[in-house]
C-alpha cells in the first residue's frame, strides 16, 4: 500500500499534479484521501521549488560510496533552503522513525556536498505521514548532519557493542547470545 502512494505522489508531480488512473480506480477512499492531502502540501512549492521525486544519487559517505533514492528533495529556486522529505503510510510511531531520520539526514549530507550551493544554509527533513495528514519536521546544519551520522557510521564498524534497549524489540529473539 506504501508503495502505491509513494508511486502515486511521484507520478502527480511528474505529470502537472494528475493522479494516476489506478489510485482513482482502486476506489479506496483511504488511499486518495492520503495521496490528495500530500498533494495539496506539495503544490504550495511548486512556483518555488524545483520538486525532484524519487531520483537515485550516488554520493561519498565517509570513506564509501553509496546510492539511495529519496522520495521527494525540495530545491528552492532561490538556493536557501534545501527539503528532503520521506512519505510514510499508516499510524506513525516514533520509536520505530530512528532510521527513517538517518535515511534524511544522509539525503540532506549528500544533496549538500553534491551541491555546495546548499552546504552554507540549513536543511529541512521533513516525515511526511500521509494518513495521518501530519508533517514532523527537523531542521540541521550541514555540521549537525555530519556530526550526527558520522557518529552513527561509527557504530557500524562496532558490531560487539550491544545495544540492551534495542533487544526487547530485535527480531533475533532467542537467536542471539548476547
Amino acid at each position: 500500500r506504501g508503495t502505491l502512494i509513494h508511486e502515486a505522489i511521484s507520478f502527480a508531480i511528474k505529470r502537472n499534479w494528475v493522479a494516476p488512473s489506478s489510485l482513482i480506480d482502486s476506489g479506496k477512499k483511504r488511499d486518495i484521501e492520503s495521496f490528495d492531502w500530500a498533494v495539496s502540501e506539495l503544490q504550495n512549492y511548486r512556483q518555488t521549488h524545483n520538486l525532484i521525486s524519487e531520483e537515485p544519487i550516488k554520493f561519498p559517505f565517509f570513506g564509501q560510496m553509496i546510492s539511495g533514492t529519496p522520495d521527494l528533495v525540495l530545491a528552492p529556486n532561490d538556493k536557501s533552503e534545501l527539503e528532503i522529505w520521506d512519505f510514510k503510510t499508516g499510524r506513525r510511531e516514533e520509536d520505530k522513525e530512528v532510521p527513517y531520520w538517518f535515511q534524511l539526514k544522509a539525503y540532506a549530507y549528500a544533496y549538500q556536498l553534491l551541491y555546495p550551493e546548499y552546504k552554507d544554509n540549513p536543511v529541512k527533513l521533513v516525515l511526511s505521514f500521509a494518513d495521518m495528514q501530519e508533517n514532523v519536521e527537523v531542521i540541521s546544519t550541514h555540521e549537525e548532519l555530519r556530526q550526527s551520522l558520522h557518529k552513527d557510521w561509527e557504530l557500524t564498524s562496532k558490531p560487539d557493542l550491544i545495544n540492551q534497549e534495542h533487544c526487547k524489540q530485535c527480531t533475533f529473539g532467542n537467536l542471539c547470545h548476547f
